[in-house]
């Protein structure tokens, strides 16, 4: 299937360069942030802008479910943790694909307070324009106020399929099976 290019490797890259460098801004002077990436959604995300970032910083992932198909009403359930002891009075900025319902960076966020982070911030690389069920602030975005499609592409994907694009795609109504 060939998919029509929403934002290019370049628009991407772009995206990731601009927060990275506010990332090494506003961590200039404290001790190295920890980024906790969300599998497998924004893996390519965090790995690309762990690069990107000049200062010191650590990464570690941890892996939810809570997307089947497109419904917007499931639960997050936690499917693999990351060790509460890197995070004890770390600087940690959460790291996931797209601000969508509001629902996984929500659950987030309070999971990792439970685990005493110094400080917790949130990065997203595409944030959607829709009416949220749980409002989060987000610290750090690469595209803001996407149209409501459903993204797949550049580590995104529907039912496994389409992860690998070098690009980021959606697909229409047609394309999408629950």
């Amino acid at each position: 299937m060939n998919l029509p290019t929403l934002f290019d490797s370049r628009d991407i890259y772009w995206a990731i360069n601009n927060i990275a460098c506010r990332i090494d801004n506003d961590y200039s002077h404290r001790k190295s942030p920890l980024l906790v990436g969300v599998l497998k959604g924004a893996c390519k995300f965090m790995m690309h802008l762990s690069q990107q970032i000049n200062i010191e910083c650590d990464y570690d992932f941890i892996t939810l479910e809570n997307y089947d198909g497109i419904d917007r009403n499931c639960k997050t359930r936690l499917v693999m943790d990351i060790d509460a002891d890197i995070i004890y009075n770390r600087d940690v900025i959460l790291v996931d694909d797209i601000y969508d319902t509001g629902k996984t960076l929500h659950w987030l966020k309070e999971h990792i307070s439970l685990k005493h982070p110094a400080s917790i911030a949130t990065c997203v690389l595409i944030s959607k324009a829709v009416k949220k069920i749980l409002d989060v602030k987000i610290d750090y975005v690469g595209f803001d106020n996407a149209d409501n499609k459903f993204f797949v592409g550049y580590g995104m994907d529907h039912n496994g399929k389409y992860r690998g694009l070098p690009y980021i795609s959606a697909l229409n109504h047609e394309n999408i099976s629950v």
